[in-house]
């Protein structure tokens, strides 16, 4: 069994990956909320994760090495398709769940155009997903994997804030496809009950200076998070 130290914020949807996959890899894993140590990890980024000699940052790469087999998918041709979900949420999926999620949450304040840009690629890319999964119950051949995995904990936070009643309407696949992954027993453990948000958040100035004030004080002396938080 795998045993390993994850540096990381458990409530963070990136974090969630690893610990996901953890439980289809079996691996029994710590978590750290402390920042990991700059010698062995010195770009500063989270979630990281020791194990051994073994050094990793970023949650895909983890997820991959403690989920196993258990998430890459049955055969080689599968697990290049994993990979090509994950990259392409990465790069394209994430920036947009977060350009319309934390300004939303009053995380971060930016002009209403940057916002509504990020809504609008965000939803075209639900709708060519949600066409995609018209005929499938997971994103890579018949099992759920990482990929599955991971894109649904990138949604989070959408789903959670953003993602209302009226805008999930058109989204049914896409809808049932996050559903079924989220309630999967061994994600269930770790993201527990998700409350599907009715009305979406909206910025509030107020907000905004208390949630600053907040990450100010707490902000730790070297070392950063590679991505904001939701």
């Amino acid at each position: 069994m795998t045993k390993g130290k994850l540096y990381g914020d458990a409530a963070n949807f990136r974090t969630q990956k690893v610990l996901a996959a953890a439980k289809y890899g079996k691996a029994d894993i710590t978590v750290v909320t402390e920042q990991p140590p700059h010698d062995k990890f010195p770009l500063g980024l989270t979630p990281a994760y020791e194990e051994g000699k073994t050094l990793l940052f970023g949650a895909e790469s983890i997820a991959l090495h403690v989920g196993g087999q258990a998430v890459k998918g049955q055969t080689p041709e599968l697990f290049a398709e994993v990979v090509q979900w994950l990259q392409w949420a990465e790069g394209q999926l994430v920036p947009n769940v977060l350009g319309f999620v934390l300004p939303s949450v009053s995380a971060v304040q930016v002009d209403k155009k940057t916002i509504d840009d990020s809504k609008a690629e965000l939803l075209a890319q639900l709708r060519i997903l949600n066409d995609f999964l018209l005929s499938r119950t997971f994103l890579v051949g018949e099992r759920i994997s990482l990929a599955d995995i991971s894109v649904a904990l990138d949604l989070l936070p959408a789903y959670q804030h953003v993602l209302d009643s009226s805008t999930r309407s058109s989204l049914t696949n896409v809808n049932r496809w996050f559903q079924t992954v989220i309630n999967q027993p061994h994600v269930k453990e770790v993201v527990g009950d998700v409350r599907l948000c009715e009305t979406a958040s909206q910025f509030c100035s107020n907000k905004y200076k208390e949630l600053s004030a907040k990450i100010c004080k707490s902000q730790p002396k070297g070392g950063h998070d590679d991505h904001a938080k939701d």
